[in-house]
């Protein structure tokens, strides 16, 4: 098992925003957390990056306490984290972002064949490189936060809504990108409203309503689930 989380509770100051979390993620996995807007999908992420404290509960990722490693070390730790909104350096070229996602001192070893790598990934970061990254269309941006995010050779990566503000074409696209760096060995932990895309590429998926998980199970068992189909498809 890579990430174990049990009973955890947090939230902001008094105010409690999850309860009684507990989920996992095992090597090689995808897992989609969904559920709508203001569930918690988005504390629990930033929990696990170290932004946020615990209340209470245990996370566990490679048999480490994770509440004991600091959020700048987390990278360290082949852990990485696509927040809402992308958080690319717009001011920064395509290549300069890349470059900045490899500060660990192991991936700068590496770090022109990473480079290489997001190109073959990505063409059009390729033609772009030299191009100011806030003057990409959103889906190119995605790409680059995806592309930046690759260049610690994660173990974890965990995306925030990758689907946000992309027109339905586009997150097709970006669903199929993130199936391709799932099938690298890499484990995924996706939050997502968008429940059909992000169940669509999970191997298990949990649902989060209003702090607390009220299903899981396989992906495509969610799917198929009558209630789910009803609450978040119109089906």
């Amino acid at each position: 098992m890579l990430l174990e989380i049990k009973d955890l509770c947090a939230g902001y100051g008094d105010l409690q925003v999850l309860f009684n979390i507990s989920m996992n993620v095992d090597e090689g996995e995808v897992v989609s957390l969904v559920g709508s807007n203001g569930a918690g999908k988005t504390t629990l992420l930033r929990i696990l990056s170290g932004l946020e404290p615990v209340k209470s509960g245990t996370i566990t990722y490679r048999g480490e306490d994770l509440t004991r490693i600091k959020a700048y070390e987390k990278a360290d730790h082949r852990i990485a984290h696509i927040p809402q909104g992308r958080g690319i350096l717009g001011s920064l070229s395509v290549r300069e972002n890349l470059v900045m996602g490899a500060y660990p001192k192991a991936a700068r070893a590496a770090l022109e064949e990473n480079i290489q790598k997001s190109f073959e990934m990505f063409p059009i970061l390729k033609e772009r490189q030299n191009q100011m990254a806030g003057s990409l269309s959103g889906g190119e941006q995605q790409m680059l936060a995806i592309a930046r995010a690759l260049m610690i050779s994660p173990k974890l990566l965990m995306l925030d809504e990758p689907s946000l503000g992309l027109a339905p074409i586009v997150v097709k696209d970006m669903f199929e990108i993130i199936s391709n760096v799932a099938k690298q060995g890499v484990s995924i932990l996706i939050v997502e409203q968008n429940l059909n895309q992000a169940l669509s590429v999970a191997d298990r998926g949990y649902v989060l309503e209003t702090g607390q998980i009220v299903m899981e199970g396989k992906a495509s068992d969610l799917l198929a689930n009558e209630q789910i189909q009803a609450a978040y498809l119109g089906i």
